[in-house]
């Protein structure tokens, strides 16, 4: 899976891949809506402009 949610929120994303690789369909699908605001969110610009910046307002590289 490559998504630009990970590099915000990896711990959530990761909770959900787990979930769903477990069969944890339930869980997997209550992450999903959780992260999905911010997924949508991410596309507003043009990719790499919003999670750069969101990175960088949370004070991590940008690989700059």
């Amino acid at each position: 899976m490559i998504s630009v949610v990970a590099n915000i929120v990896p711990k959530d994303n990761a909770d959900m891949v787990k979930a769903w690789e477990e069969g944890k369909i339930d869980r997997a699908r209550q992450l999903f809506y959780k992260l999905l605001p911010l997924c949508q969110a991410m596309f507003i610009e043009t990719n790499p402009i919003p999670v750069k910046t969101s990175l960088a307002l949370m004070e991590r590289s940008t690989g700059r």
